[in-house]
């Protein structure tokens, strides 16, 4: 009920502050980029849940490979599309988690990922970091319903909620500690909108 509620409030707000009108022959990734993590957050505001924090070592590093695995084969299945590149029992690899360190685009966010181990019998300790974890929701959405980017995003966040695995991943408690990229993809073809949008948990 709470989420119904949400498309007539904090959706209409959406609307009526960032209300966008696509046109289909000059379609702009990167703003639906930006209305798609804004409205992420408004819909985790309304849901009382920790915001999220815009990586841009997460845009450029993971979701240009999201992109391009996207962008070359639109004709797969959205579970082909996933990336397999980097979900892992280790979580991201090393150069990454050195970026997102030095990057320290969200504080919470590493320290929710540091722990201590021995580094001698005498007890003496040294700082590491977590694995930083990588989860990803994606969706591919026809077009011809909608006239603004604030719709599509609506439109996806509804999609995901739908799905268990997807809203499990959208609405879990991170505690602040999450970081975020989101990448679009408009297939002009088929007339339809891919959105893949990570945490780094």
């Amino acid at each position: 009920m709470k989420k119904s509620i949400f498309i007539l409030v904090v959706l209409s707000s959406s609307l009526f502050m960032f209300g966008q009108q696509i046109s289909w022959d000059n379609f702009n990734e990167r703003a639906m980029d930006t209305v798609m993590f804004n409205v992420m957050n408004s819909y985790l505001n309304f849901m009382d849940k920790d915001p999220v924090v815009w990586s841009p070592v997460v845009q450029k590093e993971i979701l240009t490979s999201n992109y391009e695995l996207i962008s070359n084969n639109p004709q797969m299945d959205l579970r082909s599309l996933h990336n397999q590149t980097w979900p892992s029992s280790m979580g991201l690899p090393d150069d990454l988690k050195d970026k997102i360190i030095e990057e320290n685009v969200n504080p919470a966010f590493l320290d929710g990922q540091k722990y201590s181990y021995e580094i001698d019998k005498e007890g003496n300790t040294e700082e590491a970091y977590g694995t930083f974890d990588y989860g990803e929701i994606l969706v591919s959405i026809p077009t011809e319903q909608f006239s603004t980017y604030q719709e599509i995003a609506n439109h996806a966040i509804h999609s995901w909620n739908k799905s268990i695995p997807h809203s499990g991943v959208m609405n879990a408690n991170y505690n602040k500690k999450v970081i975020v990229g989101t990448i679009t993809f408009y297939h002009k073809s088929s007339q339809r909108v891919f959105i893949s949008f990570v945490y780094i948990s």
